[in-house]
């Protein structure tokens, strides 16, 4: 057991570094993921030039990023949340090549090593319905993965998923959450949305038409995971967004109020696809926030 104290946050927070656990008081936050994959670097900066994001960002020989696909499984009584759910299994052969899967375990199977299994789930919530974030909500027969959960989706995502513009089409795979349509499984959300104590949705549209921000309230601290808004930890600056952001201009002006909020109250962090910084907090350096690792 390596619990530590972390001081950088001023919280009494006691962090389990080898089972990837956040505890505080009786909120347990578990760090799992679905493995890495790999996407092209200049997909995932956009118009920062290859030139400066290289010096803080490694990339293979075809110009890919080496990433994780980072979820947030929380526990707090009888509840479990979970943000985000992988890229699951469905891809094919030459899918999983060309995106340079790699992975020991799945979700589902770094789940039950903390003894949770899909069945005791109540509430899902994807940040956006981009395959890389919707792996595991049905399994491979298509059948609804978390069959006691909540799925929450902002409605213009759901619409924006069932019947993408062709330049979006490859990024939203219907097999993945199809199951879900007309199921009383399925939560549509307009805008920012209170599910219960716990849980605050953020709506924070521009990466996709409907992404949104899962935020936890555990009291003194707040926990959020940004999807693709702070897809890597570089992306807390407020004009690196990715390159196919659907609407970047719109990602970078919902950025910068939401970055304030989370400096300003001390929020942790999770990036969805950072395998260095995986959670951490906000920091200024020269006036620039960066995201100082906590895990």
């Amino acid at each position: 057991m390596n619990i530590i104290e972390n001081k950088n946050i001023g919280k009494d927070i006691n962090i389990d570094k080898d089972k990837k656990l956040i505890k505080f008081s009786d909120f347990e936050f578990y760090l799992v993921m679905d493995g890495y994959y790999r996407l092209d670097g200049g997909a995932m900066y956009g118009m920062v030039p290859k030139t400066i994001w290289e010096k803080v960002q490694p990339h293979d020989e075809f110009n890919r990023l080496y990433m994780a696909m980072n979820c947030l499984l929380v526990k707090k009584g009888e509840r479990i949340y979970l943000a985000d759910v992988g890229i699951g299994d469905k891809l094919d052969q030459k899918g999983r090549e060309i995106f340079g899967i790699e992975r020991e375990k799945s979700l589902i199977e770094e789940m039950r090593d903390i003894g949770v299994t899909p069945d005791m789930v109540t509430h899902v919530i994807p940040t956006h319905l981009h395959f890389d974030h919707t792996g595991w909500m049905t399994d491979n027969n298509e059948n609804i993965m978390f069959p006691n959960a909540k799925y929450y989706i902002q409605k213009d995502e759901w619409e924006e998923a069932m019947n993408p513009h062709v330049r979006f089409k490859d990024s939203y795979l219907k097999p993945y959450f199809q199951a879900l349509k007309d199921s009383p499984n399925l939560v549509l959300l307009e805008g920012d949305s209170v599910i219960d104590e716990i849980l605050t949705i953020l709506y924070v549209p521009g990466h996709s038409k409907g992404h949104q921000v899962p935020v936890f309230d555990a009291g003194e601290i707040k926990f959020a995971h940004m999807g693709d808004v702070v897809a890597l930890a570089t992306q807390v600056r407020e004009n690196w967004t990715c390159g196919f952001d659907r609407e970047p201009e719109t990602t970078m002006n919902n950025k910068k109020p939401l970055m304030d909020r989370a400096y300003r109250e001390g929020w942790l962090i999770m990036s969805a696809h950072d395998r260095t910084v995986r959670v951490g907090t906000l920091e200024t350096v020269k006036g620039k926030y960066r995201l100082k690792k906590v895990l």
